[in-house]
C-alpha cells in the first residue's frame, strides 16, 4: 500500500476522534474538577488575575475561559464576594474556587450544559494536536506505517478517549511532555538556532500546561549527558552548546511570563507564609492584623531562602508548584485492591498501567520496547524510552495516587516507540500487529461509552474495576446524566443518592430538585432505591450497608443501585 495513503488514513482517524470527542463532550456529565477549572479560566480572562486554582498552570484554563466568553455567563454578587476573598497571595482559595464553579454552572441562571460543552472544546482541540504531533513525528522519522500504528494506538486508547474532552490538565500535559522530549532530542543532536528556539518554546509550553511536566527536565538532563558521552568531540560540543542552553532557558522563562500575561506579581515577601496561608479573617488580602507573623517552621525558612531566586518567574507559578509538591508529598486518600491509604503505594501506577491499558496495546508496547532496545539502537526511540521511564519512576514517588490520568504523558512516547518497531518487523510480525490493532478496535467499540471506567481483562473487565481501583480510574462524576436517564426511564420513586463527585446543585440540575434525597438520609426500613458511586462504595464506611443490599447491580461500571427496605 502507498505509504502516503497510510498517513491519510492516520489523519482520517484523528478527524474521527475529534468528532467523537465532541460527542462525548455532550453526553458526559461534569467531572469533579471541571467546574473549578472552568471558573478559574473565566476569571483569568475577565480580570487578568490568577487567584483561583494556582495548583495548575493557566494555559488550559485560559483556553476554556476564552471559549465561554461569547456566552456572557451570569455572575452573582456572591460569586464576586468569593473572588474578593481570594486576593491574598498566600491564601489557598480552593473552597472559593470550587464554590464559584458550582455557582457559574448551576446557580447563577446559566445553561450548564452549554457552558460545559464550549468550555470543553479547547480540550478537544489540544487532544487533536497531541494526536497530530504523534502522527507527524512518526511520519517524519520513520514513515507511513509507523505513523498509522502510533496514531491508532493513541486514537483507540480508552484513557485518552475518557480525558480528551475534559477541562483538565492531564492530556494537555502529555502534549507538552512529548514536545519537550522531542525538541530536546533534536536540540542535543543538532544545537543550531532553529532547534534552540523550538526547544525553548516546547519547554515553556510544557510548563504552562501542567506542573508535572517539570519531570521532563531530569529526563532532558540525562539525554544531554548521553549525547555528550556519544560525541567524539566533547570539548567542541560543550563550547557550541552552552550559550544556546542559556537561550533555551531565557525563551522558556519568557514563555512563562507570556502565559501569565506579563503582569503577574512576583513572589511577595512574607514573614510567615504558613500563617498567612491559613489565616481566614477579614484582613485576608493583606498581612495587616495577622497574628504570629514569624517563621514558624522549616517551610518558612526555605521560602525565605529561595525567594530572591524564584522572583525570576511569575509568583503564581511558584505558588502552584509549591502546592503540587506539598500534595504529592503529603498524599491523598486513595483506594487500591481493597485497601485505603492516604500515602499511596509505590507500585500503584505500574499496576494501573497493567489493568487500565488494553491488552493488545500492552503487547504492542512490549514488542516495541524489545525491538527498540535491540542493536543497532535508534537514538530517538531510546530518548522516548528514557522520557517515559523517568516519568513513570517519578510518579511512583508520589503519595497522591488518583488515577491513570496522572501518567498520561507516559503513553504517547511508547506509542511512538511501537510505531518505530514496525519498521524493523518481519511480515509475520506485521500481520500480528494488524490482528492486535483489530482486536484493539473491537475492544474500543464495545467499551462505549464507559471509557473513563475502562479496565482490561486482567482486571476482569470494566464492571469488575471497582475491586481494583476507584477515583478518576472509574468514577469521577461523568455518569450523572446516565443516572438521571436510568431513574427517569425506570420511573423510580424514593431515590437516595450518594454521588460525591457532583454537588447537590448539579444533581438538582439534572435529576430535578426535590426528586431525590441523599443516601445518608435513608433510615433502615424505609423503602426506596439507593444509588452510590463506586468510590464511595469502596471507601466509605457510612454506606457499607449498600454492599449487602439485596439485588445490588451496576448501572455503569462506576455506579451501583439496589432496592432499599
Amino acid at each position: 500500500m502507498n505509504k502516503k495513503i497510510l498517513v491519510v488514513l492516520a489523519f482520517v482517524a484523528l478527524i474521527l476522534q475529534f468528532v467523537f470527542q465532541l460527542h462525548l463532550a455532550k453526553i458526559d456529565a461534569r467531572t469533579t474538577d471541571e467546574g473549578g477549572h472552568l471558573a478559574a479560566g473565566y476569571t483569568y480572562v475577565t480580570t487578568g488575575e490568577w487567584r483561583f486554582n494556582p495548583e495548575h498552570p493557566p494555559l488550559t484554563k485560559v483556553l476554556a475561559g476564552l471559549a465561554i466568553l461569547p456566552l456572557h455567563p451570569k455572575i452573582t454578587p456572591e460569586m464576586n464576594e468569593l473572588w474578593d476573598r481570594s486576593s491574598n497571595f498566600f491564601y489557598d482559595s480552593w473552597s472559593e474556587n470550587r464554590r464559584y464553579g458550582e455557582m457559574i454552572l448551576y446557580e447563577a441562571g446559566n445553561d450548564a450544559d452549554q457552558l460545559l460543552f464550549w468550555g470543553r472544546f479547547p480540550a478537544v482541540i489540544l487532544t487533536f494536536l497531541l494526536g497530530l504531533s504523534i502522527l507527524l513525528i512518526a511520519w517524519r522519522e520513520w514513515g507511513g506505517v509507523a505513523a498509522l500504528v502510533a496514531t491508532l494506538l493513541f486514537v483507540l486508547d480508552p484513557a485518552v478517549t475518557a480525558h480528551g474532552h475534559l477541562i483538565n490538565t492531564d492530556l494537555p500535559a502529555a502534549l507538552g511532555y512529548l514536545l519537550a522530549i522531542y525538541a530536546g532530542w533534536k536540540f542535543f543532536v543538532n544545537p543550531e538556532k532553529k532547534t534552540t528556539v523550538w526547544f525553548g518554546l516546547a519547554i515553556g509550553l510544557a510548563l504552562l500546561l501542567k506542573y508535572t511536566t517539570i519531570i521532563a527536565l531530569p529526563a532532558l538532563l540525562i539525554l544531554a549527558m548521553l549525547t555528550w558521552v556519544r560525541n567524539k568531540k566533547k570539548a567542541e560540543y560543550c563550547k557550541k552548546i552552552w550559550l544556546k542552553l542559556l537561550a533555551v532557558v531565557a525563551i522558556s522563562i519568557f514563555m512563562l511570563w507570556l502565559g501569565y500575561g506579563f503582569h503577574d506579581r512576583v513572589v511577595p515577601i512574607s514573614r510567615s507564609f504558613t500563617t498567612e496561608n491559613s489565616y481566614t479573617g477579614s484582613h485576608r488580602g493583606s498581612t495587616d492584623g495577622m497574628p504570629n507573623l514569624t517563621p514558624k517552621n522549616n517551610k518558612d525558612k526555605i521560602f525565605n531562602l529561595i525567594r530572591p531566586i524564584v522572583t525570576l518567574v511569575p509568583g503564581d507559578y511558584i505558588k502552584g508548584l509549591f502546592m503540587v509538591f506539598n500534595h504529592v508529598g503529603s498524599g491523598h486518600k486513595s483506594f487500591l485492591l481493597g485497601q485505603v491509604s492516604t500515602t499511596g503505594w509505590w507500585y500503584y501506577f505500574p499496576l494501573i498501567i497493567l489493568v487500565k491499558t488494553p491488552i493488545p496495546t500492552l503487547i504492542l508496547m512490549a514488542m516495541g520496547l524489545y525491538i527498540a532496545c535491540k542493536k543497532p539502537r535508534n537514538w530517538l526511540t531510546l530518548s522516548f524510552i528514557i522520557g517515559a521511564t523517568i516519568f513513570l519512576l517519578a510518579s511512583m514517588t508520589s503519595k497522591a495516587n488518583l488515577g491513570v490520568r496522572h501518567i498520561l504523558p507516559f503513553f504517547p512516547l511508547l506509542y511512538l516507540v511501537s510505531g518505530y518497531a514496525t519498521t524493523k518487523m518481519s511480515k509475520k510480525l506485521l500481520w500480528i500487529t494488524t490482528i492486535l490493532l483489530i482486536w484493539l478496535g473491537a475492544l474500543f467499540a464495545f467499551s462505549y461509552p464507559y471509557y473513563l471506567g475502562y479496565f482490561n481483562e486482567f482486571a476482569g473487565g470494566s464492571y469488575n474495576g471497582y475491586k481494583i481501583a476507584a477515583d478518576s480510574n472509574l468514577d469521577w462524576g461523568q455518569d450523572l446524566k446516565r443516572i438521571t436517564e436510568y431513574v427517569q426511564q425506570n420511573k423510580l420513586q424514593n431515590v437516595f443518592i450518594e454521588y460525591t463527585w457532583n454537588s447537590n446543585h448539579a444533581i438538582d440540575y439534572h435529576l430535578g430538585e426535590n426528586s431525590y434525597k441523599t443516601l445518608d438520609q435513608w433510615k433502615p426500613g424505609a423503602a426506596g432505591w439507593g444509588i452510590i458511586g463506586a468510590t464511595a462504595f469502596d471507601v466509605s464506611k457510612r454506606f457499607s450497608f449498600m454492599k449487602t443490599c439485596p439485588g445490588l447491580k451496576q448501572i455503569t461500571p462506576g455506579v451501583f443501585i439496589c432496592k432499599l427496605n
